[in-house]
């Protein structure tokens, strides 16, 4: 079952703890990668700091399976994220004199 997996990958705040998941879970594989993207994809906009942890969970998930695909698509998710914060960022200070 991944959906709990999902959730702790995602409050990971280190490198330290995605490995400590990583290296006391048996279910380390491409789906929970895609699981972890769609994640990230689904709060790009809503929560974008949410979906920057679900990102760099799978890019440091696919680093470990050393799967070319899903880092490609897990460092596209990362910039989506990225470019979503800088957004939000822009909105806020719009404000602002």
């Amino acid at each position: 079952n991944h959906e709990g997996l999902v959730e702790q990958f995602q409050n990971a705040r280190s490198q330290k703890q995605l490995r400590h998941l990583i290296e006391n879970t048996q279910t380390v594989d491409g789906d929970l990668v895609r699981k972890l993207r769609a994640e990230a994809d689904r709060h790009e906009y809503s929560d974008p700091q949410r979906a920057l942890r679900s990102a760099e969970a799978a890019l440091y998930v696919s680093s470990v399976l050393d799967d070319p695909a899903s880092s490609t698509s897990s460092t596209w998710a990362k910039a989506n994220a990225l470019r979503a914060l800088k957004g939000q960022d822009l909105e806020e200070g719009a404000g602002q004199p």
